[in-house]
């Protein structure tokens, strides 16, 4: 066996249906590759003043979309934290990689 700067920081997921994606930790990124399955994300983080509902007296902001295979989520650690859910009857299966630091 070799010794590999990735292989720690690797997690395979298992299909799942609901998956909170936990946040990188400081001098990581994440790196989440769907290879099968369909989908959607939503992030929810405090938007700017008078532009979104507010949700126990703190202004939101949510962004939704859709997941399908090949899509890819990077995150650096101070990104909020996003939801991923299955569409109804199916699992999504996904690669995560928290890697040394590459986004700016």
């Amino acid at each position: 066996m070799y010794d590999s700067v990735i292989a720690p920081h690797f997690l395979h997921c298992l299909p799942f249906q609901h998956f909170p994606m936990e946040a990188a930790n400081p001098g990581e990124d994440l790196f989440l590759y769907i290879t099968d399955g369909a989908g959607r994300f939503s992030v929810e983080h405090p938007a700017p003043q008078g532009r979104s509902a507010r949700r126990n007296g703190t202004p939101r902001s949510e962004v939704e979309g859709s997941l399908g295979q090949y899509d890819v989520i990077l995150a650096r650690p101070d990104s909020p934290t996003a939801t991923i859910t299955a569409l109804p009857g199916q699992l999504l299966h996904c690669l995560s990689f928290y890697l040394p630091t590459f986004l700016s």
